[in-house]
């Protein structure tokens, strides 16, 4: 992390909102992948509206494939579980490809809630592919283990694990 970049992400927690504004719109030019996860973590903390709403229009902007692996660490990571639906919403917004990350979405959509599964759904639904055979195979773990432990507790999120099952028999097919 360069020291423009340092200087900008401290200058995120402070206590004028203004400044903290101007400083996500001066990363959007100058940030790099580094910045995903004091963002988030503003994201969590924070209880401005204006500010969060920068922060996920920042992250549904996003278009270098180096963000990828950034973001998907985040949502992995528990800390973001109460905002996870949210992050979830904006990967599937921006332009990036998670097509690597295919069962993680699967995971989430599995141990998340119906919310969290609709996120992963519409991500899923829209990853361009090609996928490799382990992705498909992992993914079919995931969902195995929810028909055994999961059906039947949320009928909305079983019939959305449902839908993914659908689209992940499809993409092992055509592998």
């Amino acid at each position: 992390m360069s020291s423009k970049i340092k200087q900008l992400v401290s200058d995120l927690f402070q206590k004028d909102e203004k400044k903290v504004i101007k400083t996500i719109v001066l990363l959007e030019g100058d940030g790099d992948a580094s910045v995903i996860r004091p963002l988030c973590e503003l994201y969590l903390e924070n209880k401005s509206e204006k500010i969060n709403g920068k922060i996920v229009e920042f992250l549904s902007k996003l278009s270098d494939s180096s963000a990828t692996q950034e973001m998907i660490e985040v949502i992995r990571d528990e800390k973001f579980e109460k905002v996870r639906q949210d992050l979830l919403n904006t990967m599937w917004q921006s332009k990036l490809d998670y097509t690597p990350f295919l069962a993680d979405f699967v995971a989430i959509a599995c141990d998340g809630s119906f919310l969290e599964a609709f996120e992963c759904m519409t991500i899923i639904d829209n990853l361009e592919g090609p996928f490799e055979e382990s992705q498909t195979l992992e993914s079919q773990l995931y969902l195995k283990e929810y028909l055994e432990t999961e059906k039947g507790k949320d009928k909305q999120r079983d019939q959305m694990v449902s839908d993914i099952a659908v689209l992940i028999k499809d993409f092992d097919r055509s592998i």
